[in-house]
């Protein structure tokens, strides 16, 4: 299955326009939240975005790589928090993650979505280069500073740590029971401090 091509290698070679793109984007990420990811179509997107459907798939060849794009590919680029503690961090960095996982296109649409990752590796790469890895870079960061000055004794398992925050923030932010920022502190004193004091 063909993963998602980038704004300068669409099919035909031609350069992307812009303001179709943006459109696309934009209605696909309007469709989720309204219809979820199963319900969605490209027809769906092209009526919303007021395009051709053939537009979209000199883009995007897939509905998984159209999802994949709008959904991951424009997070904002904001940087790694860096407070001078750990706690502060690592609080400021699940802020942005549960902000992110909080969005109602993200709510309806992520889930689909990982059942399809499961089954098809390409679209798993995908995922992992554009949201994962960053993910994983941001911790490594954030945990070791934290040992450069001395807040602790070893940099826990990144590899294992991301995907307890990735499932964890999706998690809390499926049940709708906590406002955002207390999600946030919820996971924090979980990872520093243990589900018992």
């Amino acid at each position: 299955m063909a993963a998602v091509t980038n704004d300068t290698t669409r099919r035909g070679g031609r350069p992307p326009d812009l303001d179709n793109r943006r459109a696309v984007l934009d209605a696909t990420r309007r469709k989720l939240a309204e219809v979820g990811y199963s319900a969605l179509t490209i027809d769906g997107v092209a009526k919303e975005a007021g395009l051709y459907r053939l537009l979209i798939y000199r883009t995007w060849e897939t509905k998984q790589a159209l999802v994949i794009d709008a959904l991951f590919g424009d997070i904002p680029d904001t940087p790694t928090p860096d407070t001078g503690n750990l706690r502060d961090d690592l609080l400021l960095f699940l802020e942005q993650q549960v902000s992110l996982a909080n969005r109602r296109e993200h709510l309806l649409g992520f889930p689909g979505l990982t059942v399809e990752l499961r089954l098809d590796p390409e679209l798993g790469r995908e995922v992992h280069t554009k949201f994962t890895k960053p993910l994983h870079d941001s911790l490594h960061w954030i945990f070791e500073r934290a040992l450069r000055r001395g807040e602790i004794s070893q940099v826990p398992n990144i590899r294992l740590f991301t995907p307890l925050v990735t499932y964890g923030v999706h998690a809390l932010a499926s049940t709708n029971e906590l406002d955002p920022t207390e999600y946030a502190q919820y996971l924090t004193t979980l990872f520093l401090d243990g589900v018992i004091d």
